[in-house]
């Protein structure tokens, strides 16, 4: 199932491909939506956990280190095929800093990809269809999403508001009162310093996740610090803290 939808995502961005290469050496170049007026910051394909509906530029890459409690990496890299469709993959490795043994299965590496179908402008959202994993430090595996993102303005300067829905359950007899989720997140950016607050896994059982953090930018590093689990709204899961470390360049 997963390389039915990787393909089917291959295959609905082949004809942006050809619009790609018929586009004028202007068009290539120009940058996807700010973030802000003032924001000097990659454009953000991501808030935490949560996906935006934004792609990359054409040829740009972008490698993600998280460092989760227990001793976790979780480790993703993306490649801008086109600006509205990328690739990448995800490894995640637990207890790689600890002591103790470190066991790999399959559900610990994903490809992952993206094809934006509506650009943003001014009165309607980006619109995107992708596929994102793998799961790590407890969360869920997000597999196949539809994400939406629109820039407000407001009093306080610019947000960018994301929403979208998501399922990793594809056996027989999905229903979506068990099997689909949401997401939701807000995202903001001021100069060199991103920051962002989602809910995640909206629909689970055991409840929505809650997580919030900032990122500063060191062209071409940022560092990253979030929370996650704001709150502990989950029975037996505490809040906890996680390191992140990017770098976006050019392939």
């Amino acid at each position: 199932m997963k390389k039915m939808i990787l393909f089917a995502l291959l295959a609905a961005a082949c004809p942006l491909a050809a619009l790609e290469f018929e586009s004028s050496d202007s068009a290539k170049s120009q940058p996807a939506p700010s973030q802000s007026a003032t924001a000097t910051v990659p454009q953000l394909i991501d808030a935490g956990d949560v996906p935006t509906a934004y792609g990359l530029l054409k040829y740009e890459m972008r490698a993600d280190i998280r460092f989760y409690p227990g001793g976790g990496i979780l480790n993703k890299l993306y490649l801008g095929i086109f600006p509205r469709f990328f690739i990448g993959g995800g490894l995640n490795v637990p207890s790689l800093v600890n002591a103790g043994p470190v066991s790999l299965n399959r559900e610990d590496a994903s490809l992952m990809a993206r094809l934006v179908v509506i650009q943003e402008d001014d009165s309607s959202p980006a619109v995107a269809l992708g596929y994102d994993g793998p799961a790590y430090a407890g969360g869920e595996l997000r597999g196949i999403y539809l994400s939406a993102s629109k820039e407000i303005r407001s009093p306080l300067g610019f947000f960018q508001a994301h929403a979208g829905l998501n399922s990793s359950y594809f056996d027989n007899g999905w229903t979506a009162g068990q099997n689909l989720r949401g997401f939701g997140a807000l995202t903001t950016s001021f100069r060199q310093v991103t920051g962002f607050f989602e809910a995640d896994e909206i629909n689970n059982a055991a409840g929505p996740r809650y997580n919030g953090g900032a990122r500063v930018y060191f062209d071409p590093i940022s560092l990253g610090l979030e929370f996650h689990d704001v709150g502990a709204t989950r029975p037996g899961i505490q809040s906890s803290r996680m390191l992140r470390v990017s770098y976006v360049g050019l392939f």
